[in-house]
């Protein structure tokens, strides 16, 4: 009998005294419970009320992590205590690299710990403290280490570390159902910390504003938070600041904030494009273009550069996002520009072909001088009718494994060359090359050759004759029955 067939006829009274018997002694699971399951904070008896300012409250929280996160001795270690996998060889400075990975993580394992236990009390500003707190020692944290320089390994894991924490906590908070009283006062204290208090070090502010913008949004009145953010200018935290214009000001003060703040924020250039693409086609252009690589050249550029913080925006779609509302009729310049961004990042010969028709020849030369990938830029070049460029790739690849992929748009086209390419491709490498791993790709191209139109029976002889030839070499006679050449 299989697992869960045993398991249904156990009566739910059996599998819950089990379990509760688990959860009482295994501290695992126990941290895995709490992570997993939802429940509503729950209201606290209030204490006697403490003089404690929001800046007191995280420098006691720095005070506890900093004395945590220096346990580790990152000059001092033992080899036994090391990790050393027996299936593969890992470079020395990667296992101690490893091993100091894993025990930074075990130290974030009781912080997610301790703030879990604030939200679920309702200790709102609590949370905001700590979380505060964490990437301030972080983001300080001096490491001394010995000749394996782990340095920047384990800084990079303490900043990881706690914006995975941060994140987690957001994503609880977000569980959370309706209004808490707790958390418009939590709000404000770290408001009045941070613009007044901290005013002078926004490091965490990227990374605290999605923090900060679960609690807001669950409250029902948000006037007061408004005329908090209106007081400093909406300086600082973009997507708080065009939640709360939008919620409590005009359309137009809105529309002014988005077009000063859309490189800061996605979803605050997401909805300003959509806003000027039904009111302002000439804006919507000018906007999108900012965010967007000219593959073509523009005024003279070869790029628009990016004046926004790669990291954030370098991966996020804006081509895909922004090809549904194009047409070139109204958008001219930027549905050639989108239409071959997606085309050269995806392979898309279709997406060039739609704008084609709008570029000049030396537009068509510098996008192909961009186009990354050889494959598709022959396929551009077939398009284009310029067959000798396209057949120049071919002949300077020196690599087995991609020739298909470069000779494939030829299969048609020109089979008489794709044949006699193979053939002498194959002839010069099993000159220099030994191994199965070659043979096996020797067949592969062999059996490409085979289906090209003409040229099946010539393939057979070809390769019954290679083998004759090399009859030491069982190994490539292997692979050539494998593949049904002979």
């Amino acid at each position: 009998m299989d697992f869960e067939k045993f398991y249904n006829l156990v009566s739910d009274s059996d599998k819950l005294e089990y379990l509760n018997n688990l959860l009482k002694t295994n501290k695992d699971l126990q941290r895995d419970f709490k992570e997993k399951t939802n429940i509503e904070p729950i209201e606290v008896a209030e204490e006697d009320e403490q003089d404690t300012s929001f800046g007191e409250i995280v420098a006691q929280y720095s005070q506890l992590f900093e004395e945590d996160f220096s346990e580790i001795d990152y000059s001092d270690f033992d080899w036994e205590d090391i990790y050393i996998p027996q299936s593969h060889y890992v470079e020395e400075w990667e296992l101690v690299e490893n091993h100091f990975s894993d025990q930074i993580a075990e130290l974030f394992v009781p912080v997610k710990d301790l703030i879990l236990d604030k939200i679920i009390t309702s200790q709102f500003t609590e949370v905001l403290a700590a979380c505060c707190a964490l990437y301030k020692v972080c983001q300080n944290i001096e490491i001394e280490d010995d000749d394996y320089c782990v340095s920047d390994s384990v800084m990079n894991d303490f900043s990881n570390g706690c914006t995975e924490v941060v994140q987690y906590i957001s994503e609880r908070i977000n569980r959370v159902s309706g209004e808490n009283k707790h958390l418009n006062d939590a709000i404000f204290q770290f408001l009045e910390y941070f613009f007044v208090e901290h005013e002078n070090d926004s490091s965490f502010e990227k990374e605290i504003e999605e923090l900060i913008y679960s609690l807001l949004i669950k409250s029902k009145d948000s006037t007061a938070f408004y005329k908090v953010f209106s007081k400093n200018q909406f300086k600082y935290f973009p997507k708080i600041s065009s939640y709360l214009i939008d919620k409590n000001s005009t359309v137009d003060n809105w529309l002014d904030f988005a077009l000063k703040s859309y490189k800061k924020d996605i979803l605050i250039a997401e909805k300003l494009l959509i806003h000027l693409h039904k009111s302002d086609t000439e804006k919507f252009v000018t906007t999108a273009l900012s965010l967007i690589n000219n593959p073509i050249g523009y005024k003279e550029e070869d790029f628009y550069k990016y004046e926004i913080d790669d990291m954030y925006y370098a991966e996020y779609g804006w081509n895909e996002f922004l090809y549904p509302l194009l047409n070139y009729k109204e958008h001219g310049l930027l549905f050639i520009i989108v239409n071959l961004n997606i085309a050269n990042r995806n392979d898309k010969i279709e997406h060039y072909l739609k704008v084609r028709e709008y570029l000049n020849e030396a537009q068509k030369k510098k996008f192909i001088d961009v186009v990354w990938r050889n494959p598709f830029k022959i396929r551009i070049y077939i398009v284009e009718n310029k067959l000798d460029q396209a057949k120049d790739i071919i002949r300077q690849n020196e690599s087995k494994s991609q020739l298909i992929s470069l000779i494939e748009p030829f299969q048609k086209l020109e089979p008489e060359f794709c044949y006699n390419f193979i053939i002498s491709f194959i002839d010069k490498k099993i000159e220099t090359e030994r191994g199965r791993s070659v043979y096996s790709e020797i067949a592969e191209l062999l059996v490409f050759a085979e289906v090209l139109q003409g040229f099946s029976a010539k393939t057979k002889e070809y390769a019954a004759k290679l083998c004759k030839n090399n009859s030491r070499l069982s190994a490539l006679k292997d692979e050539f029955i494998k593949a049904k050449l002979i």
